[in-house]
């Protein structure tokens, strides 16, 4: 397992608290701070190279749904109680409230996906920069009730189309939602991501 305090200690939907068990200060930065914000970068990098690695050649309602269901049949495998959506040209072409997840769920999800169709960028990356100093929410005076700084919010990219809609996913620790979402998005487009997965 790795020392990461990064992957030890995920912000979960909900909790304010640092990734880290060292919270970046705005004084002189200690060894560990230093350590943690490398890490952080590093994790920058590597979602972005996820996004520019994840365009599909093409969408279609099918699509849609094999990558639904293939989240859902990773939460099945993991007894996880999530919520699904994916959304296209703002229309919902696959929902799913699985057993155990709430109202609350689908409420993150919607921010989420406001975040993420505002930037074109994954909500997970925006959730790290704002832990790094740059929070988006802050400096465009957005409502916190509408934009969640959460990972699990990934665009859907198709080439020569670019960004047509999202998938979000809801119910875990925001690196796990954001990964299961890579991963489904992976399995369509049938690029290996195994490397720029395994890291997170």
């Amino acid at each position: 397992m790795t020392d990461s305090p990064f992957l030890h200690v995920q912000r979960g939907e909900g909790n304010v608290s640092f990734f880290g068990p060292v919270p970046l200060g705005s004084g002189k930065p200690s060894t560990r701070e230093n350590q943690v914000r490398l890490e952080f970068q590093a994790l920058l990098e590597i979602i972005a190279a996820q996004e520019a690695t994840l365009i599909l050649p093409y969408f279609d309602a099918n699509m849609a749904f094999a990558i639904g269901s293939h989240i859902r049949d990773a939460a099945l495998e993991m007894e996880a109680a999530l919520t699904i959506e994916v959304v296209v040209h703002d229309q919902q072409i696959f929902r799913v409230a699985m057993e155990g997840s709430t109202p609350t769920n689908f409420d993150y999800a919607r921010r989420k996906r406001n975040l993420t169709n505002l930037h074109q960028r994954s909500s997970y990356a925006l959730a790290i920069e704002a832990e790094l100093g740059r929070n988006v929410v802050e400096r465009m005076a957005l409502n916190p009730r509408d934009y969640g700084l959460y990972g699990g919010c990934v665009p859907i990219r198709v080439a020569g189309a670019g960004m047509i809609g999202t998938v979000t996913v809801s119910g875990l620790p925001q690196h796990e939602d954001h990964r299961l979402v890579v991963e489904a998005l992976a399995a369509q487009a049938d690029i290996d991501l195994s490397d720029l997965i395994a890291t997170l």
